[in-house]
């Protein structure tokens, strides 16, 4: 993880020099290292246990009813009985400030008791700084601001720390300002100058203070590009009757104009006048945006020319104004109060086609994930901004957390081009935006004023709704119960979270390659562009879309995991997506992500791939767990078949348990999806047949590839159709088929014995089938290489001859036929299946390869079913994973489980990367990466007592802690007019190794810097003291570096002035002189750790 950099200017390292002596030191500060010492702020990164707080000049915090505001720091992850000692001591806890810091308030007694609680590195006082916007002040001196210098006053927000407190800090807004109102349950609104903000700043009762935003609008083929992507040219979503029904969509906009045929009276269940207006549509953009989530020309329900992509959904509209310069005056600062009488209403789904220009996580963002994690189920689209392509230019709210965030794709044939206005990512703090893309350039829909007209318009504000739309129907598949089964059933019906609407969504998403989309995932197209084909399965259906979900809404606390077994019964591609509604976090901090969990997959054969570590829009080996983000996906375009072991880690939870959403898409195994064309029948012949067979064994599975499943035939013994046909077997017009399908069993373990198998056949066609039964035998068969015969096929020992038969009531069109099998009769690598018919004439029956043409693409599956181990005498515990920091020591312990000879033990690795080590006699595993050691690593622990030997693998991954490059001694410096010129040097150097680039931005007139010299021959008018700034940047953080020069007149006196003046000039400056230049101040002043965030 790359250590957030600091913002403006914070405690620097200020050295004293003595007087009367010649003092060449430097000083660089310390530099701390490893994630957890320190706490993200807007002002900067603090290691709060060893530096001062910055502090507010002539201010400190104003305890309110005896209580002030403390930074309890943790040495470590927050654990669930810390958070209790801390409200057993009296504190209540108002928030999360990464990392591993809470904001609290109490008296000063309770913050003492504080202090005693195991693993608290620190207890301060949080000073009014840090409750600023950076923005309102200037700085004085290192770690000392000020108010910025502004008489003029300009709307602000308030945050107070609890809603009881809202009515005492607008009072006390209003006697500083005049006027102030209440703007929420957790906000006042006023007009305050910076002066006035601090001053409400230092109440204890006050969180954030910082200016309001401003918003405004973000200005016939969408419906198919979201139901079926560039190549589908349908719409399979309506065609299975989910058009919206018993579905409520509310919109905040500039109104709708009623009077369009495409609102017919009862489509909007109710219309709020927020913006005090009167009603109705001045600009026409929220009839066009409410237009395309649910207009109905024809008011029938049902698809007709520009209609919305839910038509039969109602709506519930919040007119929030809206002028021809594009402002909206009735939004409130506290979003909650929007969508709380929404989602009185019903409403789950709310779109928001407007935006600010602010980046980062304000107080506008932070109302959205309060009232998201406060009620899971509504879920939040806002319009990401029409300010693109460049970096960074996503505008809030569209930077909360817990929102679905909307870029704007090209319509039509270009869906794979972003359009060039959407705004990008990322947010200030580095997350992904926006989540998805959908068609936003050219979109027709609803025209205000004109009966039932349209136009055409585009921005991030036509793709809002068009996503809204088609995530009301993903929601009406979840409430009728269309999961699992593809089918409507109510008895599956449930209300889905808003993360898993966001998760399937993501899912199912189209990646795009066209202009401005970028790799994937990526700050154009976010998670691609939305696809309700691919996200939602329904009956037959390819397997490739089959859909599993997971909506744990209790969760998990800091240190445990969820589990779970995703079994693929054929080779391709597998999206695994988690997405949870997060806490939200501090205005005041510099990264928003509060709860943080990790998706970790690992495929059959051992390889583990982490969310988000994608390269070249694939997931890869390797790389460090995201610690930004609330969506991960793993995708594996090319996955094999087999087991994935699917885990949710809850790597750190401070205000838990922490809920979330899973989904897979692919060819998945999921109960209620494995018939891909169910037949209905349950009587005789073709059908599901009398009653359930054998449960499939699926502790290790395989499937065959081409080369070794099809048929052979007995009329030409030299036909075969191996790799390119379904099995088939009976005989028919004189033609005897026989099919074949082989097994390579690979990862078996050799200490679990195979207690039995069990091979899946899924039925293919019944075409030829006049009744009779087939009889699968166990034969032994050499290794198939796409090539065999007739005779050698029907030549081939049985091993077990009619291991099972099917019956003629027990075969149909996608049934599955699951046959066990002893297991003994594995003998070795391979287990090959024989399959022949027995009866009458004329009856064929085949069963999908998973390669034929016009098959199913479900391949037959081998499960084993494998017993427990037998004791070892020396059992050496399962490892796993452990995570390590470049420059930190990691200490691990192996630990054994059985030890019955008694005899010593003796440790050891092998595979083991430079510095790894282990104590021999105890165990101990101890480790310091250098700074060039991030990556993956697997390592091969033993333990031996000298008769007995166990092996575990561990997988270390290594996290990259950049570290800021550190100037290599600067000094204060000394130049009399008319002589010199000044020259000196200036290096720094980078812990990592990485190159530094060092560069003045703001040099004096005359001067010059090339990246190593400075030079300066100051002029007459440039007598005094200078503060030079130099920046020293190794591509991830800036160090700021000062040097104070002091320019002599002709006739002043220096220290040393009785040395040559030339000299002199050049020289140290150490001694302070009398005359002129009395009482020298200390020129040195290296700020160092002033870090700002690359852009």
């Amino acid at each position: 993880m790359r250590r957030p950099p600091l913002g403006s200017l914070l405690t620097a390292a200020l050295v004293a020099l003595t007087t009367g002596a010649c003092s060449q030191a430097s000083h660089s500060g310390e530099t701390l290292s490893g994630p957890g010492r320190y706490v993200y702020t807007k002002h900067g990164l603090i290691d709060v246990a060893r530096e001062p707080l910055p502090r507010l000049s002539l201010r400190r915090t104003i305890p309110i009813d005896g209580r002030s505001r403390y930074l309890v720091h943790f040495d470590n992850r927050i654990r669930p009985e810390q958070r209790a000692a801390l409200e057993a001591a009296g504190l209540v806890i108002d928030g999360y400030l990464p990392e591993n810091a809470y904001v609290v308030r109490g008296s000063a007694e309770a913050a003492a008791a504080a202090r005693q609680v195991p693993g608290v590195r620190a207890v301060v006082e949080q000073t009014p700084v840090l409750r600023l916007d950076p923005a309102l002040l200037e700085p004085v001196a290192p770690g000392l601001f000020r108010p910025r210098a502004s008489t003029t006053a300009e709307e602000m927000v308030v945050e107070v720390v609890e809603p009881a407190a809202v009515e005492a800090v607008r009072q006390a807004a209003e006697a500083l300002a005049g006027r102030a109102e209440v703007a929420g349950r957790w906000m006042v609104a006023a007009r305050l100058t910076p002066e006035q903000a601090a001053e409400l700043a230092s109440r204890a009762d006050v969180a954030w203070v910082g200016p309001a935003p401003r918003f405004k609008v973000l200005n016939d083929q969408s419906h198919v590009i979201i139901q079926s992507g560039l190549g589908g040219g349908g719409t399979p979503i309506w065609d299975h009757d989910i058009r919206g029904q018993n579905q409520i969509v509310a919109l905040a906009d500039s109104g709708v104009d009623t009077g369009s045929c495409f609102f017919p009276p009862d489509k909007i269940v109710k219309y709020e006048d927020w913006a005090g207006n009167g009603g109705g549509d001045e600009i026409g953009h929220g009839t066009h945006v409410a237009g395309s989530i649910a207009g109905d020309r024809n008011n029938n329900g049902t698809y007709d020319a520009y209609d919305g992509m839910a038509p039969a959904a109602k709506l519930y509209v919040q007119d929030v104004g809206g002028s021809s310069f594009g402002g909206l005056n009735g939004i409130p600062y506290d979003l909650g109060d929007l969508f709380r009488p929404a989602f009185a209403a019903g409403a789950r789904i709310h779109s928001n086609s407007w935006g600010s220009e602010t980046s980062r996580y304000d107080s506008t963002a932070r109302s959205l994930d309060v009232f998201v994690a406060e009620n899971p189920e509504m879920l939040v689209l806002v319009a990401n901004g029409n300010s693109g392509p460049g970096s960074g230019t996503v505008g809030s709210p569209a930077t909360a957390k817990n929102v679905l965030s909307v870029g704007a794709s090209v319509n039509g044939a270009q869906a794979n081009d972003l359009a060039n206005f959407s705004s990008h990512g990322p947010t200030a703090d580095g997350r992904i935006k926006p989540t998805l893309a959908a068609p936003g350039h050219g979109v027709t829909s609803a025209a205000a004023g004109r009966d039932c007209s349209v136009v055409t318009q585009s921005g991030t504000s036509m793709a809002t709704p068009t996503l809204a739309g088609g995530a009301v129907l993903a929601r009406q598949y979840f409430t009728e119960g269309f999961y699992p089964s593809g089918q409507r059933n109510p008895q599956d019906a449930f209300e889905p979270s808003a993360a898993l609407l966001r998760a399937t969504l993501i899912a199912g998403a189209d990646i795009m390659t066209g202009s401005y989309a970028g790799d994937y995932p990526s700050n154009g197209q976010g998670f691609g562009r939305i696809n309700l084909d691919r996200s939602l399965y329904f009956a037959g259906d390819p397997a490739s879309t089959r859909l599993m979900v997971s909506d744990a809404r209790v969760g998990l606390d800091v240190g445990e995991q969820a589990s779970y077994d995703v079994v693929l019964d054929q080779a391709g591609p597998l999206r695994i997506v988690l997405v949870w509604t997060d806490k939200a976090g501090q205005t005041g901090s510099s990264r928003a992500l509060v709860n943080d969990l990790d998706l970790r997959v690992r495929a059959p054969d051992g390889t583990e791939y982490l969310g988000n570590y994608l390269v070249g829009g694939a997931s890869q080996p390797g790389g460090s767990p995201d610690r930004r983000n609330v969506e991960e996906v793993v995708y594996l375009p090319s996955a094999a078949a087999g087991t994935y072991t699917v885990t949710v880690v809850a790597e750190d939870v401070p205000q838990g348990p922490q809920g979330f959403a899973l989904v897979g898409s692919g060819p998945i195994v999921v109960d209620g999806q494995a018939d891909p064309t169910p037949d209905p029948d349950p009587g005789p012949g073709p059908g599901p047949g009398p009653g359930p067979g054998p449960t499939a064994c699926s502790d290790l599975t395989a499937i065959p590839d081409a080369s070794q499943v099809g048929w052979v035939r007995n009329d030409d013994p030299d036909v075969h159709h191996i790799g390119d046909d379904d099995i088939y077997a009976g005989e028919f017009q004189g033609q005897t088929h026989v099919g074949i399908v082989q097994f390579k069993v690979q990862g078996l373990d050799p200490a679990r014995p195979v207690e039995r198998m069990t091979v899946t056949l899924t039925g293919q066609t019944t075409q030829y089938f006049a009744g009779g039964s087939f009889e699968i035998d166990v034969v032994d068969f050499e290794p198939l290489r796409g090539a065999t015969t007739y005779q050698a096929v029907t030549g081939a020992r049985a091993l077990r001859q009619a291991v099972a038969v099917i019956g003629e009531t027990e075969v149909g069109a996608g049934r599955k036929n699951v046959i066990e099998i002893p297991g003994d009769l594995l003998t070795g690598e391979y287990l090959t299946l024989r399959v022949r018919g027995v009866g009458p004439s004329n009856s064929v029956m085949s069963w999908d390869s998973g390669y034929g043409t016009g098959g199913l693409s479900i391949p037959p599956v081998l499960g084993l079913c494998l017993g427990e181990a037998p004791p070892k005498d020396l059992d050496l515990a399962p490892i796993g994973t452990w995570n390590a920091v470049e420059g930190q020591r990691m200490e691990e312990t192996l630990e054994v489980l059985t030890h019955n000879s008694g005899a010593p033990l003796t440790f050891s690795a092998t595979e083991a990367p430079p510095g790894l080590e282990v104590d021999a006699a105890t165990g101990v595993v101890t480790w310091t990466p250098d700074y060039q050691q991030a990556g993956r690593y697997e390592v091969f622990f033993s333990v031996t007592d000298g008769s007995n030997t166990d092996t575990e693998k561990a997988v270390i991954l290594v996290e990259d802690a950049n570290e800021p490059p550190v100037f290599d001694g600067l000094e204060e410096q000394m130049v009399r007019v008319g002589y010199g010129p000044l020259i000196f040097e200036v290096h720094a150097t980078d812990p990592d190794g990485d190159e530094v680039a060092i560069s003045a931005p703001d040099l004096p007139k005359g001067a010059t810097f090339d990246g190593t010299t400075f030079s300066w021959k100051p002029s007459l008018d440039q007598v005094g003291d200078w503060e030079i700034l130099f920046v020293a940047d190794d591509g991830t953080y800036a160090v700021n570096g000062t040097v104070k020069v002091r320019v002599l007149g002709t006739q002043d006196v220096a220290p040393g002035d009785d040395v040559n003046p030339v000299e002199a000039a050049r020289g140290c400056g150490c001694a302070a002189g009398t005359g002129g230049t009395a009482g020298l101040l200390p020129f040195l002043l290296l700020g160092i750790g002033l870090f700002r965030r690359r852009h």
